[in-house]
């Protein structure tokens, strides 16, 4: 979703709303499963939609990055069962994923890499 300014607002709400949607499904989900498979549907629904076309919108202002990024880090905690107090950092560690800066920067490295390799994306 593109807006005028190219600021990404528009595009960066309508993951936000997934993912809030998604933080309520793990909620629901976890109460009845373990925090690997937690952490599955987690990669397999929700994570697709942050990495979907981060190269063009992660770069966007950190405010408006800023709710994504508190939707990601609560979702963090419904996996791991956390406080919605606790540092995130450890819980993100301990779950072996990347937060949204860094999911940023890999995708970055990864277009880099291939341009540097001549090898092209798929049409």
């Amino acid at each position: 979703m593109l807006d005028d300014s190219l600021s990404w607002k528009q595009h960066i709400a309508h993951v936000s709303s997934k993912l809030s949607n998604g933080c309520w499904a793990l909620s629901q989900f976890r109460k009845c499963s373990n925090p690997q498979m937690v952490k599955k549907v987690y990669l397999s629904l929700l994570y697709p939609h942050i990495q979907y076309c981060m190269t063009s919108w992660g770069c966007a202002a950190k405010s408006v990055l800023d709710f994504l990024i508190k939707l990601q880090k609560r979702m963090a905690r419904i996996v791991t069962f956390g406080h919605n107090k606790a540092s995130s950092m450890p819980l993100f560690h301990k779950l072996n994923l990347l937060k949204l800066n860094d999911v940023f920067k890999l995708e970055i490295a990864e277009v880099m890499h291939n341009i540097e390799n001549n090898e092209h994306l798929p049409d």
